[in-house]
């Protein structure tokens, strides 16, 4: 069975799925030679891996997974027997990590398959005589599943990852790709990787010595899809950070995560692109669900109206990544800020002073302003909503009598919004302001 690699047309129906692009920034960090496939490919039986010389571990791997070429009867499946590694005599010693920095060791850290042995245990004889197999088409799957399940066990297939995190996270996505669902033929392109970060940690197997612990990794899973007929794209990114390197489940079957866990783990093209450097064809970006578009004129699309914006941060949806993402709010137009908070009581003098509290609002426009839809927010995310109008040139005081709403002691800013939920107004205080009893603060 010969070492053909990945094969970027493997999905069929003229569909292709290319090997990604080295962007400059780690062009350098490449391991190149004459001798490899376009001098960096390192081939193998269904999948084809690029290194880093810089980390010695792999910069990405891609796979093709036939389904169809599993054995449906579990005494026809080929079983782990016991791990026999190898280094790859193609490249050098000095750019692989071997069992010296793995379980030669004592460390948490795990020898990670990139391509996972059991989902490369499938056989193209198989795969291509699925309704009737004989026999003889059986012994021959066998023996092709066998070396697909040998040519997994290069360290050049490994990276470190912590034995809680291999063994759960990890090994649950692997799971959910080997019997994709969403999926027309049963065929997968699948790219995963290491992403290395500047935070990354490294561990020392001397003091002159140290490899560099991956801070997360991704997956990128292609297809045709059942009901599309077309390319379609599912990207993942698990940071092996605290929580994750301490959550082990003790083989809890009922903690084992499944297709929809993995939903909050998505991520699009571009997020992974800007983590490793790696450019994926545009048709990746395209077909998955979650992804990165900057419109022809983004102000229109997010009502994005002046740089930069003054709006504070009061609730979890104001925190974005990108211009397109939805907001709890925005600034509004200059000529759409027809209300302004003037002055406030906010430490009245005597008992029960807080039904004494009261805020002050100015209609600064030529028209009558009615307060239906409006909402006063303040930085501890406490809304109440105004009711009636305020005519042209006056003004209003809201007090706070039978509302969960208080002007609190302490530094603060209270935010104006209008039924569009734009941001008309901001008005602040502090602490020394509000400990003055019985003084109005003037905005």
């Amino acid at each position: 069975m010969d070492r053909t690699g990945y094969n970027p047309e493997f999905l069929g129906s003229g569909i292709k799925v290319p090997h990604p692009q080295i962007s400059p920034r780690i062009q350098g960090a490449v391991y190149q030679n004459e001798s490899l496939r376009e001098s960096k490919f390192l081939d193998y039986i269904h999948y084809t891996l690029v290194m880093n010389e810089k980390t010695r571990q792999l910069l990405y791997v891609a796979s093709n997974i036939d389904q169809n070429g599993y054995p449906q009867r579990e005494e026809d499946q080929h079983k782990r027997k016991h791990d026999t590694w190898f280094t790859d005599t193609r490249i050098p010693t000095a750019i692989q990590l071997d069992n010296d920095y793995y379980k030669g060791v004592e460390n948490p850290y795990d020898r990670g398959h990139m391509v996972r042995r059991a989902n490369n245990c499938w056989s193209p004889s198989l795969a291509k005589s699925v309704v009737d197999n004989s026999d003889q088409d059986m012994v021959l799957a066998k023996r092709e599943m066998e070396k697909a399940n040998d040519d997994t066990f290069f360290y050049t297939n490994a990276s470190l990852q912590h034995q809680y995190y291999n063994q759960d996270e990890w090994v649950g996505l692997e799971d959910v790709f080997k019997t994709w669902k969403l999926d027309k033929n049963g065929r997968l392109c699948i790219f995963t990787g290491p992403v290395h970060r500047p935070f990354d940690r490294c561990f020392h197997r001397t003091f002159d010595d140290a490899a560099r612990i991956p801070s997360a990794f991704f997956k990128i899973i292609c297809y045709i899809g059942k009901d599309s007929n077309k390319l379609e794209t599912r990207a993942f990114l698990l940071y092996q950070d605290e929580e994750l390197t301490n959550n082990r489940r003790e083989g809890d079957k009922d903690n084992k995560l499944t297709n929809t866990k993995f939903a909050k783990y998505q991520v699009s093209i571009a997020d992974i692109e800007n983590l490793t450097g790696l450019e994926f064809d545009d048709s990746l970006p395209s077909s998955n669900p979650i992804y990165y578009n900057s419109p022809e004129d983004p102000n229109a699309v997010a009502r994005v109206y002046r740089y930069p914006e003054r709006v504070p941060i009061l609730v979890k949806q104001d925190l974005v990544h990108d211009i397109l993402a939805e907001r709890a709010t925005q600034e509004a137009r200059e000529e759409d800020k027809v209300l302004k908070m003037v002055a406030a009581l906010v430490n009245p003098v005597g008992r029960d002073s807080k039904k004494k509290e009261w805020i002050t609002i100015l209609n600064k426009s030529e028209k009558r302003v009615n307060l239906e839809g409006w909402e006063l927010w303040n930085s501890e995310g406490k809304v109440i909503r105004l009711f009636g109008a305020i005519n042209s040139g006056q003004s209003k005081r809201l007090s706070f009598d039978n509302q969960d709403f208080s002007l609190v002691n302490k530094d603060i800013h209270l935010v104006l919004r209008n039924p569009n939920k734009d941001t008309v107004d901001i008005a602040s205080y502090t602490k020394a302001q509000a400990k003055k009893e019985g003084e109005v603060i003037v905005f």
